[in-house]
């Protein structure tokens, strides 16, 4: 994994202080209205001559699982809360714990197909003549109230289980990673996510190009966070609770926020900016080279360091550290529906003491909490 890094100084900041309602039992904050909680009941519009609505009734989450909808394939079901939705291009998904490169934990892929007129058994067939040699024996088990097929012992970067099922001429395929007694901990935990997710599975009516829901909107508050919604380009997350917020600008493709303690010259506590601007139709990777550049120019000879494989809300991330500046900074770099982010959290130097330990902890509940709760 490379490491670089990037220059990038906290503006000055003369703009009007929102009042940012604190506590340690967790009250939000809401720059901007009141976001819509993700919803168990599904109403999709079937499509007559006349407006008909069905109401799907999916497993209701609970304290420690999530509800995943997925209306454009017709299915919902159960998973962990400590795990994260990727969607990949071709309307399949990932579910991945902390990043998509974490070989620690499990994870579980989910892909779509059309049957095109198959069989089950047919498909069965076509699986296991993709593997150049298993000796797994297809197990018929039930999926959502339909026969489905089951793959074990499977081989592959790692060993997976996979089970798969044809609902309206779909094929429905969820592989989980790293299942197995050999994988000690991680193979137990891989079983606990499969059963949760084989046994919560519930087909509902299709709604073609929704998109995919998984968890809630945004995170619940922990004892001794607050909760701050940004309502103009769609984001909240977890802070340590006691931060005020700035808002140096407010507009949907330029947008930026500055969280701080006493003041925003207050050097003595850690210090956070999230600013969103208009990616201009670049990628991560070019965003990223770009960066790279201008540090190297600001700082001839100096030493950029950055890392990738970071996923905030199944939104891939890249990370700058001991960004040189007025202070040592370290960045969050992503693109998400058009936007450019850039978190960067003060100081990012284990010389600042208790300022460093703040940006610290202000850096694990963001990474863990930041969601996304609307496409512009």
């Amino acid at each position: 994994m490379k490491h670089n890094l990037i220059h990038s100084l906290f503006p000055l900041f003369a703009l009007i202080i929102l009042t940012a309602c604190n506590s340690a039992d967790g009250v939000e904050t809401t720059v901007g209205s009141a976001n819509q909680d993700i919803e168990t009941s599904v109403q999709v519009d079937i499509g007559t001559d006349t407006e008909v609505t069905a109401v799907v009734d999916c497993p209701e989450a609970t304290s420690d699982t999530h509800l995943l909808v997925d209306n454009a394939h017709g299915i919902c079901f159960l998973y962990p809360n400590s795990y994260d939705a990727y969607q990949s291009m071709g309307g399949g998904f990932t579910l991945y714990k902390g990043s998509l490169l974490n070989t620690e934990a499990p994870s579980v892929s989910v892909a779509f197909e059309s049957a095109g007129g198959r069989s089950l058994q047919e498909v069965t067939d076509q699986r296991l003549s993709d593997y150049a040699s298993t000796d797994t024996q297809p197990e018929s088990l039930n999926l959502g109230g339909d026969e489905a097929m089951m793959l074990d012992n499977l081989p592959g970067q790692d060993i997976n289980r996979r089970i798969f099922t044809i609902h309206n001429d779909l094929v429905v395929d969820l592989v989980t990673a790293r299942i197995g007694a050999e994988y000690g901990a991680v193979g137990e935990e891989a079983e606990r996510v499969y059963e949760m997710i084989t046994g919560s599975l519930q087909f509902i009516p299709v709604l073609t190009d929704a998109p995919l829901r998984a968890g809630p909107e945004c995170p619940e508050p922990v004892p001794d966070s607050t909760q701050y919604t940004n309502e103009i380009v769609g984001y909240c997350l977890l802070l340590p609770a006691g931060y005020e917020i700035l808002e140096v600008s407010s507009k949907a493709t330029d947008n930026e926020l500055v969280f701080y303690v006493d003041s925003v010259q207050d050097t003595s506590h850690a210090r956070l900016s999230v600013k969103a601007t208009d990616a201009k139709g670049r990628t991560l990777d070019e965003i990223t080279a770009a960066y790279e550049t201008e540090i190297e120019k600001a700082v001839p000879g100096y030493d950029v360091m950055w890392s990738f494989g970071y996923m905030l809300d199944g939104e891939p991330a890249n990370q700058f550290s001991q960004v040189p500046g007025q202070d040592l900074s370290r960045q969050v770099l992503l693109v998400h529906d058009g936007l450019f982010y850039n978190i960067t959290f003060v100081p990012d130097d284990p010389d600042a003491g208790d300022g460093y330990t703040e940006m610290q902890t202000m850096y694990d509940m963001l990474m863990d909490s930041f969601s996304f709760f609307w496409n512009r």
